[in-house]
């Protein structure tokens, strides 16, 4: 019991413990910031009853041990994501429980969506760039061909730019791109 408080109702994961036939056995404070409606009441209430609103959650748990994954949750402060680690705990080949650690992640999820946004889009021109695009590109030409379906590109240029940014500067060869990509 000590342990217990000390340890497990402090962590800051969420921790949700299921018997081998899926019913909720324990959980920490933690999981019902996640899960406001996990009570104490919901001990022995089926996995497939107590999250059937996380379809996600569920198709985690239905798979095998040691599978981990990503999850979305929509609360009262919005959307989170949540890193799920899976484990089982055995005892002379005997599976005792099925424990899952939610550990959120939304930082770096947001982190990493604008990292891949930087990483795909023109900073002055808005519009997706060449690595990107190439890459796109590879992709549909994949499904176009699985597909049997055609496919049209156009190409466009502007005549002439290396003598505007000469002429006038690079900052009016920039309004230039820009003009150029918001009408295209």
């Amino acid at each position: 019991p000590m342990a217990r408080a000390a340890v497990f109702d402090r962590m800051r994961n969420g921790i949700l413990v299921f018997d081998p036939s899926g019913s909720l056995i324990d959980f920490n404070r933690s999981s019902t910031e996640i899960f406001p409606h996990i009570t104490h009441d919901a001990i022995g209430t089926p996995v497939t009853d107590l999250l059937s609103a996380n379809p996600a959650f569920l198709k985690l748990y239905a798979s095998a041990d040691g599978e981990s994954g990503e999850i979305e949750i929509t609360g009262a402060c919005g959307a989170k994501v949540y890193s799920v680690t899976n484990s089982a705990s055995s005892e002379k080949g005997r599976e005792l429980c099925r424990i899952f650690e939610l550990a959120d992640i939304t930082r770096q999820a947001d982190l990493l969506g604008k990292l891949k946004e930087m990483a795909s889009i023109d900073q002055l021109t808005g519009i997706w760039n060449r690595r990107f695009l190439l890459e796109l590109g590879e992709k549909e030409i994949s499904r176009l061909r699985r597909s049997r379906r055609g496919m049209s590109v156009i190409i466009a240029d502007i005549d002439r730019f290396k003598s505007i940014n000469d002429t006038y500067g690079h900052a009016h060869g920039d309004a230039v791109l820009k003009s150029f990509a918001d009408v295209v």
